[in-house]
């Protein structure tokens, strides 16, 4: 069996890829390039016994790596970096929301609107300001106070 590193989107492995391969080549462990664009995907993950994928920001890597995942792990129980724990909350502000409160982490109060009129219903009757924020976005993009 072989461990796998899957391309990004860019067709390239990210920084930790890299350092993932050096590891391996050093301890003369086999391991395999997989490309998401190959028409051989299925047929190169099923020779693994583990996936290693470092997901950036970007949202076609996020695609690349949930349609593969839950292939690799469910049908052909390939151990896979990251795990669903580590990888369903990546880059989701409500998923990390939802977790942190779960395990009962002191988080600020929060709203989560799935649809617009309970949405309008509080912003009637809030009182500003107000941080909005969109599930995805780092370094305050996608965040914004009103007044």
């Amino acid at each position: 069996m072989e461990i796998g590193l899957l391309l990004n989107s860019n067709g390239r492995l990210c920084s930790n890829s890299e350092k993932w391969r050096e590891i391996l080549i050093s301890n003369n462990i086999a391991y395999a390039i997989i490309d998401p664009n190959s028409y051989t995907l299925l047929d190169d993950l099923k020779k693994c016994s583990h996936l290693l994928f470092q997901h950036t920001q970007g949202d076609t890597d996020m695609l690349i790596y949930e349609a593969i995942f839950n292939i690799a792990q469910s049908i052909y129980h390939i151990k896979c970096f990251p795990n669903f724990e580590t990888y369903w909350p990546y880059e989701n502000k409500i998923k990390e929301y939802y977790l942190l409160k779960s395990h009962n982490f002191p988080v600020i109060d929060s709203h989560i609107f799935w649809n617009y009129y309970p949405a309008i219903a509080f912003i009637e009757k809030a009182q500003f300001p107000i941080v909005a924020k969109l599930p995805k976005g780092a370094g305050s993009r996608n965040v914004k106070m009103e007044k």
